[in-house]
């Protein structure tokens, strides 16, 4: 396992699968999504919670996921497009 070979106290979460959970909270939103770009900082383990933090100003959102300690480990930035319709 990676953990054991790159010398990780834990198993790494998988960096997209982060930003798929931040897409998803811009489209929650109900909002398209025209741009997205993000930057991992440190990795995140397994062993214990993330969070992830919205931040909505004007046409775009911050997004960030922090760790157990409450440090910045990813961040991203959404621009938004006008409400999602459906019918």
């Amino acid at each position: 396992m990676l953990k054991w070979a790159e010398g990780y106290p834990a198993v790494v979460v998988h960096g997209p699968l982060t930003q798929y959970y931040r897409w998803n909270w811009c489209a929650y939103a109900h909002r398209i999504v025209t741009a997205f770009a993000f930057r991992a900082r440190a990795p995140l383990f397994d062993l214990a919670p993330f969070c992830l933090i919205g931040t909505p100003v004007g046409e775009r959102v911050y997004l960030e996921a922090q760790g157990p300690d409450g440090m910045t480990m990813m961040t991203a930035s959404a621009d938004l497009a006008g409400e999602v319709t459906h019918g």
